[in-house]
């Protein structure tokens, strides 16, 4: 007796779906290593200046929505103002479309620090 030609060929597109199921999960686990990696990397320098006295690019984002809520004629102020929210260091401008605020808006939530992590 012969085998059918048709059961090898269903044998190997069996043994293809699973290699490329496998291919697939291994690609995920090595994007979420990397990211992990990239993270604890990254994690130490979110509390530092970025350069001199001036905050990090996140700055611009949390201090655009705190304005657009509480001075909303100052969000492209540049600079801190007397009744900003307290951030270590000059805030970035704020130079992005205002639709990109009620993005932002939600992240008033919490403090700058939680924030800033939450958004990274």
């Amino acid at each position: 007796m012969s085998r059918c030609p048709i059961d090898s060929i269903q044998k190997s597109l069996q043994r293809i779906e699973q290699n490329k199921k496998l291919f697939l999960v291994s690609i995920i686990i090595a994007a979420l290593a990397l990211n992990l990696f990239m993270f604890c990397y990254a994690y130490p320098e979110i509390t530092t200046l970025e350069f001199g006295d001036t905050a990090r690019d996140f700055s611009a984002y949390y201090m655009g929505a705190w304005r657009l809520l509480n001075n909303p004629t100052m969000v492209y102020n540049d600079g801190a103002l007397p009744s900003d929210y307290p951030i270590e260091g000059i805030p970035q401008p704020f130079k992005y479309p205002p639709s990109f605020l009620l993005i932002m808006v939600p992240f008033l939530a919490l403090n700058y620090m939680d924030a800033l992590v939450t958004f990274n």
